[in-house]
Formats: C-alpha cells, structure tokens, sequence
C-alpha cells in the first residue's frame, strides 16, 4: 500500500465561496511552516519566547513536547500583548500533568461534542465571540504574500494513513491562517490558525475503494456513504463545499448554521494537479501540494496553540468548547491540554459510527 499514491488518488476538490453580501474567502489553505515562520512563540504571562521573524520550525522541536502544551503562536495579535522589553529565549517549564484513564478521556470527547453541537451555537449566537478589527487586518495584511492567489507557495494538503480495522483511515488535513467567519463575513467567531480535516474510510485490500466519509464542521464530524446522494465526487476525487471564513467542511452548497456561506461561488478551486485543465474553465484553479504528516517532526512534537491563547474566566474557563477566540491545536494534539485529538484516538467513535449496541440510530462501521 502506497500512502503518496492513495492520498493522490482520492485528494478531494475544496470549493470556495462568497457570503450573504458578495464578499470572498480571505485565507486559503497553506504551508503551515510558513505560517510559523510569520509568527512569533508565547508563553502564558504573556512572555514573548521567540519574536516574530526569529521563529524557525527546528526552534518549536527544542522545547521538550509536554512543554509546549501551554505554548502559543501569535500571527496578528502581538499589538495587543503589553509591552515586552526583552526576548526570553528560555524554555518554558512543563506542568505535571496526571495520567488519565481512557474512560475520562472519552467522558471529555462527549461533553465536548455536545458543546459544539448544542451550546456553543447559541451562546456565540447571543453573543458573538470578534477579535478587534485590527487583528483581521493586521492578518489580511501578514498574509498577503503567503496567499497563493498572489504568487506565494502552492496550498498544501496534508495526509496519513492511520490503520483501524476493519478499515483504512485516510485523514486530509488544511492548514489556514485565519478564521475570519465573525469579522469578515458577520460569522460567530475568529481566531487566529485553523485546521481543518475530512477522513476516508477505505476497504483494507486492495482496490481499497472509499466506504464512508467524515467532513468535519466546527469540530463535529458529519458521516456519509461513498454512495449516498449527498457526496459530490470528481472522478475518485470528493468535492467539499468550504464555509466562507470559517471553513468547514460540507457535501452540498448551502448556508448553514444561519450564517455559514458554503456555496462554492467563488470561482475558486483548490484540487489535484490532473484536473487543473477540466476544472480551470470555473474561475481560478490551485493544484494541491501533497505532504505526508508521518514525515515531518513538527505535528507530533507541538503541543501547543495554532493562534494566539486568550484567558477565560467563569466557568468557560474549563470547557473547551467554549474558547471560541482561542487558536486551535495542531492535526494531532487539541491545545492545551495533551490529548491527542479524537480523530486519531477514536476515529470511529469521532467519525459517528455505533460504538455500543444499545446506540441504534448511528450506523455500524
């Protein structure tokens, strides 16, 4: 089994789209080492570690991993921080941490679905969690050179393969420098990094066809049949309909939740080098830049936050559903708080599949 060959085959195609009010998607998928090299590494206090334009990827790898749990980068935020004298190139100490059973683990996926599904959307739609506008602006303007619209790197499409029987998962993961969904686009939310994903279900002989798809949308997985009338596909390629600045994942165009724009209008495309000449004609077309993640040190060594981490206070503070203007964790580890992220722990279980018998309403792998 060839990973490269199997990611290529199946890379799927993002449409982009405009919101309510014509407006396009600012961020695209991109380099994350990029995004490093343009951010600057904070420990709680705050206390600039490495400032911005310093920042190389091998520096993240010097901090021991548990240690970088509390670690954050800052894209666009650095003018809110108070004034830092110095530099401090120190390493940030590692707090002890207690070895948690696995059934704890599993309680804090539940709870946390059930925010994203439930509370999360109606206390962001009473009040809305907005970075300052010159944050979004300040970001607009730091990504400006990294966009591949505007002659920086190619978007990259990030993928492993992760063995769980009965079947193969194929995890896609994308890489933006910004949620803007609040400030740009009348959304609920920013913050600074996003990772995305979508997972494939693959038969574990060859031909290794697609049997089931997961789209993640606001941390939620939304299962599918390969063969059910919702997935679009291209040829081995599925189509994913992308949130105009918060950009989750959707089979159909649509806006969903009230105010996410997911209508693929953009005249933006994002998919496989082979296609460009087909799908070219809709506007303009990005090949992707195939990276396997199980090659690089970095996804699996940071711990820490994708954006600048705020403080919350009340009870917000311990559910993490509930951080809506924090940076995310990376393709591995959710921030903070040294889990790996549901995704590679449970795919199933993530993914929405009937993990006891008792749970009728979901579908068996």
């Amino acid at each position: 089994m060839n990973a490269r060959a199997l990611a290529k085959r199946y890379a799927p195609i993002l449409r982009f789209s405009r919101d309510g009010s014509d407006r396009a998607e600012n961020f695209y998928p991109m380099d994350a080492e990029a995004y490093i090299r343009a951010s600057a590494l904070y420990a709680p206090g705050p206390r600039r570690l490495i400032p911005r334009g310093r920042l190389r990827v091998e520096m993240l790898l010097e901090y021991p991993p548990a240690a970088t749990s509390d670690l954050y980068l800052t894209f666009a935020s650095e003018h809110l921080m108070p004034p830092l004298p110095r530099a401090h190139m120190m390493a940030a100490p590692a707090r002890p941490r207690l070895v948690r059973p696995e059934w704890w683990d599993h309680l804090l996926d539940m709870l946390y679905e059930t925010g994203a599904r439930v509370v999360v959307p109606l206390l962001l739609r009473l009040h809305p969690q907005r970075l300052p506008l010159s944050v979004w602006q300040e970001a607009l303007a730091r990504y400006r050179p990294l966009s591949p619209l505007q002659g920086g790197p190619p978007p990259v499409l990030y993928y492993v393969i992760q063995t769980a029987e009965p079947y193969i998962v194929l995890h896609y993961w994308f890489f933006y420098a910004f949620n803007d969904w609040g400030t740009g686009h009348e959304g609920l939310n920013d913050h600074e990094g996003d990772w995305e994903s979508i997972l494939l279900f693959l038969e574990s002989v060859p031909p290794y066809r697609v049997r089931w798809l997961a789209y993640a949308a606001h941390g939620v997985a939304d299962l599918e049949r390969a063969q059910s009338e919702r997935v679009e596909w291209v040829d081995t390629h599925p189509v994913v309909y992308v949130g105009c600045g918060s950009h989750a994942s959707y089979y159909r165009p649509g806006v969903y939740r009230s105010r996410d724009w997911a209508l693929g209008n953009a005249l933006v495309v994002i998919g496989p080098a082979e296609l460009e000449t087909s799908l070219s004609q809709e506007g303009h077309y990005l090949s992707w830049a195939l990276q396997d993640l199980r090659s690089l040190r970095w996804p699996w060594h940071f711990r820490g936050f994708w954006g600048t981490r705020f403080r919350y206070r009340g009870a917000s503070r311990w559910l993490h559903a509930l951080h809506a203007l924090s940076g995310p964790g990376g393709p591995i580890w959710l921030a903070g708080q040294g889990r790996v992220r549901p995704q590679w722990r449970h795919p199933y279980t993530w993914a929405g599949f009937r993990r006891f018998p008792w749970v009728w309403w979901r579908p068996r792998p």
